[in-house]
């Protein structure tokens, strides 16, 4: 069994040394801890150069074939904080392509998970006190309100820094993160309020936060997925190439406000309680 073990890890770590568009590869959970048995899948975790959903499935496939055997895998760009956490300090690593981007990962992803906890504790304290939403929620909304008001204005000053400037100029380029960051924070914190006030469970990513919470705030399909998606810039500004996070922040920049502009419309309406219906939200979401 252990020389089986070893020969599949082997395998495993020849396969990720030829795919140059995974930066990272880990095996984790039972096999990982050596608690297996004759059915048990094959955990495993990936980073992708450029997360794509064809080249993920592609290489599930290829590692079903390889090991003749069920494999769940598990993307470390969209990962869960605490599951890419826990990945990262308790797996077997199969690939990491460059050290320094692996510890830059692991400590913004530990970061990220602590938060995480944090997070999960104020969400349950709302949850807790609520019955509708209270005047101290509608406080907090009200100052969040102004941060994304004052946020909003800066979108013009970004609209004209370019690829040079992102990369030549370390401040201009730490400013245009932090205020993405801070904005998509802002963000989230109205999605948590919105959806604890009204005591739905908490989803584990904040994609599924704030897709969630739009959903609640009856923005159309569109709207729901980018900022959804817009809201994973928060997570990967500290561990992405230049290359491929120019590409985002670009489109962010380009983009976002009248995706914001109409979410806090909505969160205002929300806050006054004007025109949103108390619907459960569609439980396919709370599934993918």
């Amino acid at each position: 069994m252990a020389k089986s073990f070893e020969k599949k890890i082997e395998l495993l770590k020849e396969y990720f040394k030829k795919k140059p568009e995974i930066l990272m590869a880990f095996l984790f959970g039972s096999r990982a801890q050596k608690r297996e048995r004759k059915i048990s899948d094959w955990d495993i975790a990936i980073y992708l150069k450029e997360n794509d959903f064809k080249t993920e499935n592609k290489i599930w496939s290829d590692l079903v074939d390889l090991l003749e055997k069920e494999v769940d895998l598990v993307s470390l760009n969209e990962a869960p904080p605490l599951l890419a956490s826990k990945i990262l300090r308790e797996g077997i690593p199969l690939k990491i392509e460059d050290k320094n981007f692996f510890l830059d990962f692991l400590l913004k992803i530990t970061e990220e998970a602590d938060y995480f906890l944090e997070f999960s504790h104020d969400y349950y304290q709302i949850y807790q006190r609520a019955k509708s939403l209270s005047e101290t929620e509608k406080a907090r909304l009200e100052r969040i309100f102004i941060f994304i008001e004052n946020a909003l204005q800066e979108f013009e000053k970004f609209q004209k820094m370019s690829f040079e400037d992102y990369v030549q100029k370390i401040e201009k380029r730490r400013n245009v993160e932090r205020w993405i960051e801070s904005l998509m924070n802002s963000i989230l914190d109205v999605s948590k309020i919105i959806l604890a006030s009204k005591k739905r469970p908490l989803p584990d990513t904040y994609k599924k936060i704030v897709l969630e919470a739009s959903h609640q705030l009856q923005l159309n399909e569109d709207l729901r997925e980018r900022l959804s998606d817009w809201v994973a810039l928060r997570n990967i500004i500290a561990h992405e190439y230049l290359e491929i996070l120019w590409e985002r922040i670009k489109d962010f920049v380009d983009n976002a406000k009248p995706y914001l502009e109409k979410f806090l419309e909505k969160a205002k309406e929300f806050k006054n309680g004007k025109g949103i219906s108390s619907f459960f939200i569609n439980s396919s979401i709370m599934r993918n």
